[in-house]
């Protein structure tokens, strides 16, 4: 594994285990807080293209792809990458510039930036829980089969959280 590799690797885990303390810390000190349960944590790194990041991660990290957006397109939007239980998603900048034109969100992202995508049994439940944080964008349900909400927190990062549609 490159130098590189390694870095990027251990930046994600790194999100991801700070991402779950803050959350185990927030569950074991406000026991009357939300009451959806977390069912996984992933990233999701903003960038300019996706195709040129494929060969990072699928070749050299081993990664492999479970999803696309759109499906076998020439120009991708949207992948999930996923390895030994763990995802990582790639999204487009162009396309969460898209799906923000159609909220009331005056949020702009740039590259190389990561949102928690945090998937939850109940969104209705994780909206009432996050009362009063600034939304980003309000429940959209996706063609994957998710409904997804994006929220910010104290510090400024944002949080997509999402539920699968029954």
């Amino acid at each position: 594994m490159t130098v590189a590799a390694r870095a990027i690797l251990l930046a994600i885990v790194g999100l991801l285990a700070t991402g779950f303390a803050v959350l185990g810390q927030k569950a074991k000190t406000n026991e009357g807080g939300a009451k959806m349960k977390i069912l996984r944590c992933t990233p999701i790194q903003i960038v300019e293209a996706i195709e040129p990041n494929l060969g990072f991660w699928e070749t050299q990290m081993g990664y492999k792809r479970t999803a696309e957006v759109p499906p076998g397109g020439k120009q991708l939007d949207f992948v999930i990458l996923e390895k030994d239980g763990l995802e990582v998603m790639l999204q487009t900048l162009k396309s969460i510039e898209a799906d923000l034109a159609s909220s009331k969100s005056t949020e702009r992202y740039k590259t190389s930036q990561t949102i928690l995508y945090i998937e939850v049994d109940s969104l209705d439940e994780a909206a009432r829980a996050l009362k009063g944080a600034p939304v980003v964008m309000e429940p959209v349900d996706r063609p994957y089969g998710m409904r997804e909400m994006i929220v910010k927190d104290p510090s400024g990062y944002v949080v997509c959280l999402a539920q699968h549609l029954k």
